[in-house]
């Protein structure tokens, strides 16, 4: 028969079509930060290693900033569904916990958030 093909164990893609979108408040004011749906693995690395790339210590602080911000909205967009988010995650650490060291409040701000 021509059944729903989708069975309880849904893959993240579904998954993520499934959730309701709602926008996240960023440490911006308020500003409304939207959800940026991953939709592969590789594109996951792609995003991760820009972001990675953005919040080393010689990067612009407002850079810096909307890198912690596009991270964000990654996670709420579904990126920790993907199996490789968790190896992802560890290469990220290390630069969010520089950022605690700056002090520029707006960047320590959004570097506790996460």
């Amino acid at each position: 028969g021509g059944g729903n093909t989708h069975r309880g164990n849904a893959g993240p893609e579904a998954r993520r079509e499934a959730r309701d979108v709602w926008p996240v408040l960023g440490a911006d004011e308020g500003k409304a930060l939207h959800q940026q749906v991953i939709h592969s693995e590789k594109e996951l690395t792609r995003e991760m290693d820009n972001v990675v790339g953005s919040l080393q210590p010689d990067v612009d602080w407002e850079k810096r900033i909307a890198a912690m911000q596009k991270f964000e909205t990654m996670v709420y967009g579904g990126a920790a569904e993907f199996d490789s988010f968790t190896a992802l995650l560890r290469q990220i650490r290390d630069p969010i916990i520089t950022q605690l060291s700056d002090r520029r409040s707006a960047v320590l701000k959004q570097a506790c958030q996460l």
